[in-house]
């Protein structure tokens, strides 16, 4: 699911920023609102399955979505989702306040939005690859926008139906990304308030915000240290 590329993109992004080099494009796209998808049949196949787990996904339709996740992840995948969504509004709110008081432009230099296209199979843009089965279970191998390397995403066979089996994410890795998007929102606040300079704003991600994703970058090792064992 969330893979160490995450972390590693938004924090190259920001270094590759304050060095002088040049930002990638900015979070323009507005939040998405929960809404109902038309009513569809229950996916059978592994292309079907991902495709129907990506829509649920981009409605923020996540009780629909659990259902096609394994029973004992369900809940971390939604507190997960909820917590890159705290983050991308967070960031979104920046990107709008610092074009408004700072100049336009100036938003993306501290723009996190890369995260949308680092969620493996829950990301923004997926087109799948090829798969893998060994009797109930399989490997899809997924790209993420146009990103390499290749994601590799775990299903099992249960009922009848191919159900996600997210990797890499655990309860404490979502409260560290809970932690980075109420400290976004805090920096969003000062900016908003009118106490922060352009130069306040680069302190205040190499000071705040850098360590909290070098953290996460971590934990995300970590945890796929022990899946793979």
């Amino acid at each position: 699911m969330l893979r160490a590329a995450l972390t590693i993109a938004a924090a190259g992004a920001l270094a590759g920023v304050f060095a002088g080099c040049k930002p990638s494009a900015p979070d323009s796209a507005a939040p998405p609102a929960a809404s109902r998808l038309p009513a569809a049949p229950e996916p059978t196949t592994i292309e079907e399955t991902i495709e129907r787990i990506h829509a649920l996904r981009s409605a923020r339709l996540y009780s629909e979505l659990e259902r096609l996740v394994v029973p004992e992840r369900r809940s971390d995948v939604t507190d997960l989702l909820l917590a890159v969504d705290q983050l991308l509004s967070a960031n979104r709110r920046i990107q709008d306040i610092a074009n408004r008081k700072l100049g336009r432009g100036m938003a993306v230099i501290w723009d996190l939005a890369t995260i949308r296209n680092n969620l493996g199979i829950l990301s923004d843009s997926i087109r799948l690859i090829g798969c893998e089965q060994n009797g109930p279970q399989l490997v899809a191998t997924i790209q993420e926008l146009d990103h390499v390397p290749l994601v590799r995403e775990t299903f099992e066979r249960r009922d009848g139906r191919w159900l996600y089996v997210p990797q890499g994410t655990d309860p404490e890795f979502t409260r560290q990304l809970m932690a980075l998007g109420r400290v976004v929102q805090q920096i969003g606040d000062q900016l908003d308030a009118g106490r922060l300079s352009v130069r306040d704003m680069d302190e205040a991600y190499r000071c705040r915000v850098v360590p909290l994703i070098r953290e996460l970058d971590q934990n995300q090792r970590r945890l796929r240290t022990i899946a793979a064992r």
